[in-house]
């Protein structure tokens, strides 16, 4: 196994302070599919189990802590959002074992990350007290927060569409197999439309079996000069995520 290039710090407790402190660096993409050999600790190549199930495995999580200029995010909440893919599938050559993994990651282009690399700073605050850059006047008086799409994910099989969503504003729609954003654009997703601003979508959808539906709900002002919210559900069709309901 490839040494670690940290110094372990373990405190009374057990716990790996510098492992702690690794996560709140940022991570490096991996932008084109990369095939990795499963290897064992003798460093031999092994194979997975005839019986392992095939197909690719999405997550998104916060993977960006840190901007050009050194501003940081102060809470993981806060970290740009970055869609992880991995695919375990047979070899061409023997259909019964797989010895590689395919493997690719990329931040989500937000309009906050695609800000922020153009800027080199810290373009916006985030909802857990994270603070944008140029310090406190820059930060007094906005109460704006970015959409980081770090949350959670949902794949349309039909359109071969990935949603990455996040708790306080609508998805972001990526190509599944490229895990860029659809037509390249740094804008929320709407549905055609249906999700006006301010309105959010929630990140933790539940599968409904009986009718193939996935079940969301949200929020949004009823009136943008009023304080007044509404809650939304939603239904979306299984395979392709298009909304079937949109009930307030």
């Amino acid at each position: 196994p490839k040494a670690l290039d940290y110094t372990p710090e373990v405190n009374a407790a057990g716990c790996d302070i510098a492992a702690w402190r690794r996560s709140y660096g940022n991570t490096k993409e991996t932008p084109q599919p990369t095939k990795l050999k499963f290897v064992q600790d003798d460093g031999l190549a092994t194979t997975l189990p005839s019986d392992f199930p095939t197909g690719t495995w999405f997550r998104n999580g916060a993977g960006r802590f840190i901007a050009d200029d050194g501003q940081k995010a102060v809470h993981p909440f806060d970290g740009d959002g970055m869609m992880m893919s991995v695919t375990f599938d047979n070899d061409d050559d023997d259909s019964t074992s797989s010895d590689t993994v395919t493997f690719q990651n990329k931040f989500i282009a937000t309009k906050k990350y695609a800000e922020d690399k153009k800027t080199g700073k810290m373009s916006a605050r985030g909802t857990f007290g994270s603070l944008k850059s140029g310090g406190f006047l820059a930060n007094l008086g906005d109460l704006s927060i970015a959409n980081v799409a770090n949350t959670n994910c949902v794949l349309a099989p039909q359109t071969n569409t990935l949603y990455a969503l996040w708790e306080g504003g609508r998805p972001y729609a990526l190509d599944a197999a490229t895990l860029d954003t659809k037509d390249g654009t740094t804008e929320e997703f709407t549905f055609d439309g249906m999700l006006q601003k301010g309105d959010t979508m929630s990140a933790h959808y539940r599968y409904d079996p009986e009718t193939r539906t996935y079940v969301n709900f949200g929020s949004g002002l009823i009136d943008p000069n009023s304080p007044n919210t509404k809650v939304y559900l939603y239904e979306h069709d299984v395979d392709t995520y298009e909304l079937k309901h949109g009930m307030g």
